[in-house]
């Protein structure tokens, strides 16, 4: 009995062996980290780095391949690779060969920011022909101001429906164009923008709006170089 009530406790371990680093890090106090690293866009940084890996990724697989022809079970002539191993390669179809995964909501969301911004933009543009046309025509000069109003309120509703239709289709072409080959946003505007414009050009009726659908992806453009100047 006398051992026992003379043996002293056995020493404990210090707080900070016990932790682990996580609980470590928790304990620094805010005022001893680094505050002056500039804040930056985290969206498009992260989208920044995912295509500089992508377009790295693509450019080693290139330079790791040396292309053979072969023929699958149709007989029909493909591309297939040899790699450093010595492992044969054979590729996928150019439209099975997703560089991204697909989002419905990624598609929803650009389409319908399309949509409303050219909605908007083509009610202006259609409200400032509507009005010209108004001017120049004896016809409506003539007419009754209800008259008047109903053919502002239709060339309004009639060019915002255009280019809401076009703005929406040259973003869901653009997604398209990033699944399928991601080669970069100017070059996505460029077919896109193609694309677009060809359907346009297809119908004699709409081709008096090529200017202002060219305006259209202007301003895309636009908002791109802007939105990569920022992150440099």
């Amino acid at each position: 009995n006398v051992l026992q009530t003379n043996r002293s406790p056995p020493p404990r371990a210090a707080p900070d062996q016990t932790m682990s680093s996580w609980d470590r890090s928790r304990r620094i106090p805010w005022t001893h980290i680094d505050q002056t690293i500039e804040a930056k866009d985290v969206e498009n940084s992260r989208e920044k780095i995912y295509r500089r890996i992508q377009r790295e990724r693509h450019q080693l697989e290139k330079r790791d391949k040396v292309t053979m022809p072969t023929k699958d079970s149709d007989g029909v002539g493909t591309a297939a690779a040899i790699n450093s191993d010595g492992l044969l390669l054979v590729p996928t179809p150019a439209l099975v060969r997703i560089r991204r995964d697909y989002s419905t909501w990624d598609l929803v969301k650009r389409t319908g920011f399309g949509v409303c911004l050219g909605s908007i933009t083509g009610g202006v543009f259609g409200f400032m022909d509507s009005m010209r046309q108004a001017g120049d025509s004896t016809v409506l000069k003539k007419a009754s101001t209800g008259a008047k109003a109903k053919f502002l309120f239709q060339g309004t509703t009639r060019s915002g429906m255009l280019f809401g239709s076009f703005f929406g289709g040259f973003h869901a072409l653009k997604y398209g164009v990033e699944l399928v080959a991601d080669p970069g946003e100017y070059t996505q505007i460029a077919i896109a923008g193609a694309v677009s414009m060809g359907a346009l050009v297809a119908k004699p009726a709409l081709r008096s709006s090529l200017p202002y659908a060219g305006m259209l992806i202007a301003m895309e453009t636009f908002n791109v170089v802007m939105r990569d100047s920022k992150s440099w």
